[in-house]
C-alpha cells in the first residue's frame, strides 16, 4: 500500500463518523419533535414477586433520549420509586395487594418530555403454613407446651392465635421471619380437647393446624387401709353467670361452693386459659366478647387439690354483649335515605332492620342456605331509601339489631324530610300593558307576574329565587303597592313581582329557582322563562289654562288661553298638536291656543304610532262666576234650637246663545253635613253693570239652612262651595257670615211656692226568726230574710292535744359507677343501705381523625356540613414527606495514560568525506501521567478505585400537604350503676288541739282541764242572729205620714218665676228670659215644702258654654 493510499484511508475513517446522521448538528430552523415514551405492557404478578420495568422502547425521532424517570403510585395512593428511578431498566417488589400505577417520563436532548403509564395488578401470593407438635395425652392438672412451626409464604407473618376448644388461650404477634411459636395450656379436667393454632400474614391470609388431646385422670395413689385425701372426698363447684349478656362492660360474679370444712381449705386460686386471675372464695370478672375459660383450683391442708368447675362439669363462660347500632348517614332531601351499621362483637348478629314510623323499609339477614356471608355475624351495613312520606312532617327512623340470643338494640333519629319544590304556575296575569311612564297610572304599565311554588316541606328561607334579563328597556317596580311580595299559605309560596317596559315590544324574563339544604348547599335547581307584551299607548293630553277669561265681565272678546306643552306619549315618541273648531294656535309649534268664549273647540295630540287623544273643550266647562253675596235671613240673634237661613248668590253672567244656558249648570255644597240646601236656581240679574246693556244677565241664587247650634261651637264657620257641574275642579268658595247665637248660660227659680204635697207610703207585715247556726242563717238570708240584731255569748270548749298526722319519710338514693366505690361509701356511712343495681343503655360517641392529600383529594360537601358522622374538616394541616431525596454514590477512579512528546538533542556524526560534525536531531518520547474522575462505575478496565466516595443529589425529596378530617361514630352500651339509699324524715309528726266537749259553765270546764296537761280550755263567741222578713206590703198616697221610714216618694206642684240667661256669641252680650212656670216634681223618700223650696232657689242649672271663644276669654278675665 502506497503512502497516499494510507493517508486517504485514515481520513475516510475519521470523517465518516462525523457525517453520520446521529451526530449531525440539528437544523435550527426545524421544530423539535416530542419524544415517544414506552413504559411497556401491563403486568399481573403475585405479591412479593419482582416486577421488571423496561423503558428502552422509548424513541426520539430527531434526537436521543437523555433521561428516564419512573414513578409508582401504590393502591394506598402513596408515591414511591423503583430500585433505580432514573434507569432505562429497573425493578420493583410490591408489598401491597391491588393495582399499582407506574408512570415513565422521558426527556430528550432538547428538554421536551413525554409520559407513558402501565398498570401492575398485584394478587395475593402463597399464604402462610403452620404445623403443630406437642403431647396428645397429658394428665389432669398438668401444664403442657405446644409448638407451631411457621412458614411466611409471600407476605410477612402477622400474628398467631391459639385456642383450646374454641377458647382463646394465647394471641402472639410475630416477626416477619419468625419460624416458630409456643403456647402453654393447663388442663384442669379430664376429657378430649382440641388445640388449634391459626397463623395470619399481613395480607390477612391464614393457615390453621390442630392437634387432638386426650386428658387422662391419674389413678388414686392411696394405699389400701389409708385414709383418702380431702380432695378425693370433696367436689367443689363454681357458681355464677355462665352466660353474660347485655351492654358492655360484661361483668360476672363467681364463687366456689365448698363441701369440705372451711378449716381444711388452704387456698383457692382462680385460673383461666392464660393462667391465674385471682384468689379467694369469690371473684368478679369483666369479660371481653367471646368464649372464655374459668375454674378454681382448691388446695387443701393435706396438700391435695381439687378443680372446681361449673355444676355441669364445664369451664366455659360465654360473654355475649347486646349488638351495637349506629346511624352512619341520614338524609331527607328527596327521600329518607342513609346507611346504618350493626356490630355484634360475639359474631352472632342475626338481623339488622330499618324502620320508618314503625314500618320496616330495609332488612338484612344472613344467608341460611350453605354458609353465612363473610363477616355478617359480626358487622352488617344496610343502605336504605324511602320515598313514601309527607314532606315537611316529622318522621322517626329506627334501627333495630337482633342477635341469635334475642338481644335487641334500638336507636332512633327524628327527621323532617323534604322533596323538590314544584312550580304550580309561573305567568304574567295582566299583559299586554302600556309603556312605562312616571306620569301615568301604574295600573296601566305594571305587568304583574305570579310565581306559585309547592314547597314540599322546604323552608321558605331555604328557597332562593332570582330573576335576570338582557333587555335594557325592562325594569322592575319597587314603589308603593307595586313591590315584591311573598305569601305563604298551606305549604305553597306565592311570589308577586311587577315589571314594566319602556318601549312597545315583547320582553323575556328568566326565573332561576334553587332549594338549599340546611348546610346551604344547593340540592335542586330549575329555570323558567316568561314574557309579557307592551303595546303602543295613546298619547296623554295635558292642558293648562293660562287665562280663563273670567277676570271681570264676559264679553264677545273674552277667550281662554290653553297650553298643551305638558302632553306626552308614554311610548316616548314626538307629538303632533292639532286644534279644531273655535281654537286658534298662538305659537308656531302649535302647543298653545286661544279658545273662543262663545264657541266650542277641540284639542288633539297624535304620536308616531298614529294613535290620537282628543278632548272636546269649551268655555262653559271652565267658567264659574264669583260669589257676590252670602247673607243671613231673618232677625237675630238666634237660639241654639233654631235654624238659620243664609242666602247665597253669584255674580251676574251672560252667554251669547240661549243653548249655552241649557248646557251650563252650577252646583252648590256646604262643608258641614248637618246643613242643607233648600233652594238653588237661576234668576235674572238686574243692574248687572255689564259693558253692553243690551245683554241680559243671569245669576244663581240659593238658600242654605244650618242648625244654630253648629254656628255656636268653636269649630269654625261652615264653607259654601259653588262649582261647575261639568268640571267639578272649577269652583269658588265662601264662608257662612258670622251670625249671633244665644247660648244658654244658666237657669234658676224665684218666688217659689209648693202646693198639693202628697206622700207614697208602703207598710209591711214582718216575720221574725232567731238562729245560732251560720248555715241556717245563710239559708234564711237566701229565703228573703234580713238580719235585724246580733247577740254575742261565750262558750267554753275543752281541747285535747292529739296527733293528726304521722311523720313522713322519703327515700334518698345515691348512684356509684362501680361496686368498690359503693362498698367504701357504705363502710363509712352506717345510715345508708344497699338498694340494688340499675342498668341503663347509653349511647356514646368516639372520635378519630384521618389525613388526606390536599392536592389529590377533593373536598366533598359533606365535610363542611358540621356533621362528624360523615367527616368534618378541622382546618389542621401537616406537611408529610412522601418520597425521600434521591442520592447517587460516586466513586473516584484513577487511570494512567501516555503522552507523546517531541524533543531535540545534539549528536556527533562522522563521514569519510566530510569528517565528524554535531547535528541537532528531533526525537519522540512517551510520558505516563495519572488523572482522576468521579463516576458511579469505572469507565475502563484499567481504571482503579481510589477509595474515595461522595454523594450527589439527583432528585429532591417530595412532600405533600395533608389535611385532617375528623369523624365520629356512635355506639350503645349497657352501663351498670350501684345504688345506695337511706330514709330521711321530710316531715315530723303533727299534733293539734282538738275540741272534745263544750259547755257554757266555766267552773265545770276548768275542773276537767286540771286533770291532765293534754287538756286546755278555749273560748268561743257564740252569736245569735235575729232575722226578719216582710210577708206582705200595702202602698197608698197620703198628705200625712206617721213613720218617715215608710215614705217611698214625695210629689208636689211647684210654681214661681223661672229664668234663663243666654250669652250672644257674636256681640258678647248677656240676655235673660223670665216667665211664670208651674210644674209637678217627684222626689225620692220624704220631703217637706221648705226643703223643696230651698233646693230650687239655691240650685242653678248651668250649661257648658265655655267652648265659645269670646265667652272663654271673658270668663278667664
Amino acid at each position: 500500500m502506497s503512502k497516499w493510499m494510507l493517508v486517504a484511508l485514515v481520513v475516510l475513517l475519521v470523517v465518516t463518523p462525523v457525517t453520520s446522521g446521529t451526530l449531525r448538528p440539528k437544523d435550527s430552523a426545524s421544530p423539535n419533535e416530542t419524544p415517544l415514551a414506552d413504559a411497556g405492557l401491563d403486568q399481573e404478578v403475585k405479591k412479593g414477586a419482582t416486577v421488571l420495568f423496561d423503558g428502552t422502547g422509548s424513541r426520539d425521532s430527531d434526537g436521543r433520549i437523555k433521561r428516564y424517570n419512573w414513578s409508582i403510585r401504590t393502591p394506598g395512593n402513596e408515591t414511591l420509586g423503583p430500585d433505580c428511578p432514573t434507569c432505562a431498566r429497573t425493578r420493583f417488589t410490591p408489598n401491597e395487594i391491588g393495582r399499582y400505577r407506574v408512570t415513565l417520563t422521558v426527556t430528550d436532548d432538547s428538554g421536551t418530555t413525554s409520559s407513558d403509564t402501565l398498570y401492575v395488578d398485584v394478587a395475593s401470593g402463597t399464604g402462610p403454613t403452620i404445623s403443630l407438635s406437642g403431647p396428645d395425652r397429658p394428665d389432669v392438672g398438668s401444664t403442657v407446651n405446644y409448638t407451631a412451626n411457621l412458614d411466611s409464604g409471600a407476605a410477612s407473618l402477622g400474628y398467631v392465635v391459639w385456642t383450646a376448644d374454641g377458647i382463646v388461650i394465647a394471641n402472639h404477634t410475630l416477626s416477619a421471619d419468625q419460624q416458630s411459636d409456643t403456647a402453654s395450656k393447663h388442663f384442669p379436667t379430664a376429657g378430649e380437647r382440641t388445640i388449634t393454632a391459626t397463623v395470619y400474614d399481613t395480607d390477612n391470609r391464614s393457615s390453621t393446624a390442630s392437634i387432638s388431646v386426650d386428658v387422662r385422670t391419674d389413678p388414686p395413689d392411696e394405699s389400701p387401709g389409708t385414709n383418702p385425701s380431702i380432695a378425693n372426698r370433696s367436689s367443689p363447684t363454681v357458681t355464677g353467670d355462665k352466660i353474660v349478656t347485655g351492654g358492655e362492660p360484661l361483668r360476672g360474679e363467681y364463687s366456689v361452693r365448698l363441701d369440705a370444712a372451711t378449716d381444711s381449705i388452704d387456698s383457692i386460686r382462680w385460673r383461666n386459659a392464660a393462667g391465674r386471675v385471682g384468689t379467694g372464695r369469690s371473684i368478679t370478672r369483666t369479660w371481653e366478647p367471646g368464649d372464655h375459660e374459668l375454674y378454681a383450683v382448691v388446695t387443701y391442708t393435706d396438700g391435695s387439690e381439687s378443680v372446681a368447675t361449673f355444676a355441669d362439669g364445664t369451664t366455659t363462660v360465654v360473654a355475649d354483649p347486646r349488638p351495637n347500632v349506629s346511624v352512619t348517614s341520614l338524609d331527607g332531601h328527596g327521600s329518607i335515605s342513609g346507611s346504618v351499621t350493626g356490630i355484634d362483637e360475639y359474631r352472632n348478629l342475626d338481623a339488622l332492620a330499618v324502620q320508618i314510623d314503625g314500618e320496616t323499609v330495609a332488612t338484612a339477614r344472613p344467608t341460611r342456605r350453605g354458609h353465612r356471608r363473610f363477616d355478617f355475624d359480626r358487622r352488617r351495613q344496610v343502605h336504605f331509601s324511602h320515598t313514601d312520606f309527607t314532606p315537611g312532617e316529622r318522621h322517626s327512623v329506627t334501627v333495630v339489631a337482633t342477635d341469635e340470643r334475642g338481644q335487641t338494640t334500638r336507636v332512633s333519629r327524628d327527621l323532617v324530610p323534604v322533596k323538590q319544590p314544584e312550580v304550580v304556575r309561573s305567568e304574567f296575569v295582566n299583559d299586554p300593558v302600556d309603556s312605562y311612564h312616571s306620569r301615568i297610572d301604574p295600573k296601566r304599565y305594571a305587568a304583574h307576574h305570579v310565581l306559585e311554588i309547592n314547597l314540599n316541606g322546604v323552608e321558605p328561607s331555604n328557597l332562593s329565587i332570582s330573576t335576570d334579563h338582557e333587555d335594557e328597556f325592562i325594569k322592575v317596580l319597587e314603589d308603593g303597592a307595586y313591590t315584591r311580595e311573598r305569601e305563604y299559605s298551606n305549604g305553597n309560596l306565592l311570589v308577586h313581582t311587577y315589571w314594566a317596559g319602556e318601549k312597545p315590544k315583547e320582553y323575556d324574563l328568566s326565573i332561576h329557582l334553587s332549594a338549599l339544604s340546611p348546610s346551604k348547599e344547593t340540592n335542586w335547581s330549575s329555570r323558567y322563562s316568561d314574557s309579557f307584551k307592551v303595546t303602543p299607548s295613546k298619547p296623554e293630553l295635558r292642558l293648562n289654562i293660562v287665562n280663563d277669561g273670567t277676570k271681570k265681565y264676559i264679553t264677545r272678546e273674552h277667550g281662554i288661553l290653553v297650553d298643551a306643552t305638558r302632553s306626552f306619549d308614554p311610548d316616548g315618541t314626538n307629538l303632533k298638536y292639532i286644534w279644531k273648531y273655535g281654537a286658534e294656535p298662538t305659537k308656531p309649534d302649535n302647543t298653545t291656543a286661544k279658545f273662543s268664549a262663545y264657541e266650542r273647540a277641540a284639542s288633539i295630540v297624535e304620536d308616531q304610532y298614529d294613535l290620537r287623544t282628543k278632548r272636546n273643550f269649551d268655555f262653559l266647562n271652565y267658567f264659574v262666576p264669583d260669589i257676590s253675596e252670602s247673607t243671613a235671613l231673618g232677625d237675630g240673634p238666634h237660639y241654639q234650637n233654631e235654624t238659620v237661613r243664609v242666602r247665597v248668590q253669584t255674580e251676574p253672567y251672560h252667554f251669547s246663545k240661549q243653548t249655552y244656558y241649557r248646557d251650563f249648570s252650577l252646583g252648590i255644597s256646604v262643608s258641614n253635613p248637618a246643613a242643607s240646601v233648600v233652594e238653588w236656581k237661576t234668576v235674572e240679574a238686574s243692574n248687572s253693570r255689564h259693558s253692553e246693556p243690551t245683554e241680559d244677565a243671569y245669576r244663581y241664587v240659593g238658600i242654605v239652612e244650618i242648625p244654630a247650634e253648629i254656628l255656636s261651637t268653636a269649630s269654625g264657620r261652615p264653607t259654601v262651595t259653588i262649582y261647575n257641574e261639568q268640571n267639578t275642579r272649577k269652583r269658588v268658595r265662601t264662608q257662612i257670615p258670622e251670625i249671633g247665637i244665644l247660648v244658654e248660660d244658666e237657669r234658676y227659680w224665684s218666688n217659689v211656692s209648693v202646693r198639693n204635697l202628697t206622700y207614697l207610703v208602703e207598710k209591711h207585715r214582718v216575720r221574725e226568726v232567731k238562729v245560732n247556726d251560720e248555715q241556717r242563717r245563710d239559708e234564711l238570708l237566701e229565703d228573703g230574710y234580713r238580719v235585724q240584731e246580733v247577740d254575742n255569748n261565750t262558750k267554753y270548749v275543752l281541747e285535747e292535744w292529739t296527733k293528726v298526722r304521722d311523720a313522713k319519710y322519703e327515700k334518698v338514693t345515691k348512684t356509684f359507677s362501680d361496686r368498690r366505690q359503693r362498698n367504701m361509701f357504705l363502710s363509712s356511712s352506717p345510715s345508708w343501705y344497699r338498694d340494688g343495681t340499675v342498668r341503663k343503655e347509653e349511647t356514646r360517641t368516639r372520635e378519630y381523625s384521618k389525613w388526606f392529600d390536599s392536592s389529590t383529594t377533593p373536598s366533598p360537601r359533606r365535610w363542611f356540613d358540621s356533621s362528624l358522622e360523615n367527616g368534618e374538616r378541622t382546618g389542621a394541616t401537616r406537611r408529610v414527606q412522601v418520597e425521600s431525596a434521591e442520592y447517587r454514590t460516586l466513586r473516584q477512579y484513577r487511570y494512567d495514560y501516555e503522552v507523546q512528546r517531541t524533543g531535540t538533542r545534539t549528536e556527533t556524526r562522522c563521514s569519510l568525506r566530510f569528517g565528524c560534525r554535531d547535528v541537532t536531531v528531533r526525537y519522540t518520547y512517551t510520558v505516563t501521567k495519572s488523572s482522576t474522575y468521579w463516576a458511579s462505575s469505572s469507565y475502563g478496565a484499567g481504571h482503579t478505585f481510589t477509595g474515595k466516595t461522595k454523594r450527589r443529589k439527583v432528585e429532591d425529596a417530595v412532600y405533600e400537604t395533608r389535611f385532617e378530617v375528623r369523624y365520629q361514630t356512635q355506639f350503645t352500651e349497657l352501663v351498670t350503676y350501684f345504688n345506695v339509699a337511706r330514709d330521711e324524715q321530710v316531715q315530723p309528726a303533727q299534733y293539734e288541739w282538738k275540741a272534745k266537749a263544750s259547755t257554757m259553765d266555766y267552773v265545770a270546764a276548768r275542773k276537767q282541764a286540771r286533770t291532765s296537761d293534754s287538756w286546755r280550755i278555749a273560748t268561743e263567741t257564740v252569736k245569735r242572729w235575729t232575722l226578719v222578713r216582710n210577708e206582705s206590703t200595702s202602698s197608698f198616697w197620703t198628705s200625712v205620714y206617721s213613720n218617715e221610714s215608710e215614705v217611698v216618694k214625695t210629689k208636689a206642684v211647684v210654681a214661681g218665676e223661672f229664668s234663663k240667661q243666654y250669652y250672644n256669641s257674636k256681640t258678647g252680650e248677656t240676655v235673660e228670659k223670665s216667665g211664670y212656670r208651674s210644674v209637678e216634681l217627684v222626689y225620692p223618700t220624704a220631703w217637706r215644702s221648705e226643703a223643696i223650696i230651698e233646693k230650687l232657689t239655691k240650685e242653678q242649672e248651668t250649661n257648658e258654654w265655655c267652648e265659645i271663644k269670646p265667652a272663654c276669654s271673658e270668663q278667664g278675665s
